[in-house]
């Protein structure tokens, strides 16, 4: 389990040791982002407004994970 929902736990995340984690860009509840950079995992953050977007974050994340 790493969390609930919306809310990660930063420690269960790196105790998975991922290659890569996909945040929102605009994460409102802390900065997960720079907790997970910090403990020197890659992030990839996608902030998605519309369905351009969505078709965007989905060319970035073929390219990104081949």
């Amino acid at each position: 389990l790493i969390g609930r929902g919306l809310s990660p736990s930063v420690e269960a995340i790196v105790a998975l040791r991922p290659d890569l984690v996909i945040v929102w860009a605009s994460d409102k509840r802390g900065d997960l982002r720079s907790q997970l950079e910090k403990a020197g995992i890659a992030t990839l953050a996608f902030n998605v407004q519309d369905t351009t977007d969505a078709y965007r974050v989905v060319r970035v994340m073929g390219a990104t994970l081949g």
